[in-house]
């Protein structure tokens, strides 16, 4: 790789960073960061620091109407700039009308869509029929009457783009949510170009401060939650939290030093809780309001099966990196049962 195994090392760092922060975000930003066959600082000039993340895939061209503003009425609960862009509409499902079931609404981001999964259904959101709403879909009473999950999406574009999928019918919602707020495509910008800046580490550091206990993200989630129980005021709400995306002490991306990093990966790690517990602290919180919502860990459901491990379940290259594989799914789509039951 060019530059040498400390360039090589640094890029790696920036891109494990950035991966926990995103939790399914990433993969235009992670192609850019490891791909030798393109200048790198060239490739990720044109990110602007305000624009928001995005699970646009490496492969499919970046949406042309996606901008940033400056108003922030417009900007929703995930503060910041909002995005602009097409709206996103909520796949309805057809059933056999004698299907028996509660009606099931799925609402969230890449890892409520089934990205990493394949077999997309047209446009950006990258809906698979792998991901776990599907799975849920095919269990006997349970009816997926509309799946308006989306790539990319954040806590404001949840409440802009997917309530509407949301009527006083739905029984159960599942809520896959906060993972992209962290904004882990401009971290990815600037750190995989130069990990060791102050603007790296200005980035990094307000990404985390969102995680504080009671802090900003869990703020945004709390109003998230609330809207699902004001649209769906009589369904059970479901709310996972995201998985650990690497294994052991390797971080199990490039070769050679860039692997080993044990003090990285227990950084990563604890970012990885600090989500799930301000996840978690939201639904709590909610439930105390009165909402019928619980949380779903999968973590210990992904133990032995993280990015380095002899048996991935997350992907590791490729566009969809750092995405569940059909088994991860499977693992989500059995947490959720468990919680039901």
């Amino acid at each position: 790789m060019a530059g040498g195994s400390r360039n090589g090392r640094g890029r790696a760092r920036a891109l494990a960073v950035a991966a926990v922060l995103a939790l399914g975000i990433g993969a235009t930003a992670v192609a850019v960061a490891v791909s030798d066959d393109r200048p790198s600082t060239a490739s990720v000039a044109t990110q602007s620091p305000s624009a928001q993340p995005t699970d646009q895939p490496a492969d499919q061209p970046a949406e042309a109407s996606t901008q940033a503003t400056d108003d922030p009425a417009a900007a929703g609960a995930g503060g910041g700039a909002a995005r602009s862009f097409e709206p996103h509409p909520a796949t309805a499902v057809d059933h056999e009308s004698d299907r028996d079931g509660v009606d099931y609404v799925a609402l969230g981001d890449s890892y409520a869509s089934g990205q990493g999964g394949g077999d997309y259904s047209a446009g950006r959101c990258l809906r698979s029929s792998a991901g776990y709403p599907a799975l849920l879909d095919a269990d006997p009473g349970i009816r997926l009457v509309a799946d308006a999950s989306c790539s990319g999406d954040t806590t404001a574009d949840l409440l802009a783009e997917q309530l509407g999928a949301l009527s006083e019918d739905a029984l159960l919602v599942t809520v896959t949510i906060g993972g992209n707020d962290l904004g882990a495509i401009r971290v990815a910008a600037v750190c995989s170009v130069s990990p060791s800046s102050p603007d790296c580490r200005s980035m990094l550091t307000s990404a985390l401060a969102l995680l504080e206990p009671g802090g900003e993200l869990e703020q945004r989630l709390r109003t998230t939650f609330a809207e699902v129980r004001a649209h769906a005021p009589d369904a059970r709400i479901l709310a996972t939290g995201y998985t650990d995306l690497f294994e052991g002490t390797r971080l199990g991306i490039g070769d050679g030093a860039a692997n080993e990093d044990p003090a990285l990966l227990s950084t990563l790690r604890l970012a990885t809780e600090s989500l799930n517990a301000a996840i978690e602290a939201a639904v709590l919180a909610e439930r105390d309001a009165g909402s019928d919502i619980a949380y779903v860990d999968v973590a210990d459901a992904f133990a032995g099966h993280g990015v380095g491990s002899t048996d991935e379940w997350i992907l590791s290259t490729g566009s969809d990196v750092f995405h569940p594989k059909p088994a991860g799914y499977v693992a989500y789509a059995d947490a959720i049962r468990t919680a039901l039951d």
